[in-house]
């Protein structure tokens, strides 16, 4: 139970700090400035830039850092797929220089075939004038 009240007790002090310390230098800097109307006016004049630039700021800061790592894990996504495409387009030249190479050896296998059929015709009709001759 004291833990609890000790756990609510500092969530309190957490949450009443930034108010407390925001009112002590405001307070600060109304005594300091309330002699120098000049000063006050100036700070009217530029506290809603100011303010519009501290906001920004603080956007910039909770949303910057996940967009930023948001960005970069697409470019590491794209990356990765450079990488692939290029392996994969490495594997297709390599299959079509093999398909030539096949091609090629087809070729030279088909040639080959046609002289050995030429040759053995060529070969047969010498076997028959020579067994023609004998009879």
């Amino acid at each position: 139970m004291a833990d609890a009240t000790a756990k609510s007790v500092n969530g309190m002090v957490k949450s009443a700090a930034p108010a407390a310390a925001g009112l002590g230098i405001g307070a600060a800097i109304m005594a300091l400035l309330q002699g120098s109307p000049q000063v006050v006016s100036e700070i009217v004049r530029w506290g809603p830039a100011l303010l519009v630039i501290a906001l920004g700021a603080i956007l910039l800061d909770r949303h910057a850092g996940p967009a930023i790592g948001a960005l970069q894990k697409s470019a590491e996504n794209i990356g990765g797929l450079a990488i692939a495409v290029r392996a994969t387009q490495e594997e297709r030249h390599e299959l079509l220089a093999e398909r030539k190479e096949v091609i090629m050896a087809l070729g030279v296998i088909a040639q080959t075939a046609e002289e050995t059929k030429n040759w053995v015709k060529e070969l047969s009709a010498k076997m028959d004038r020579t067994g023609k001759g004998q009879q």
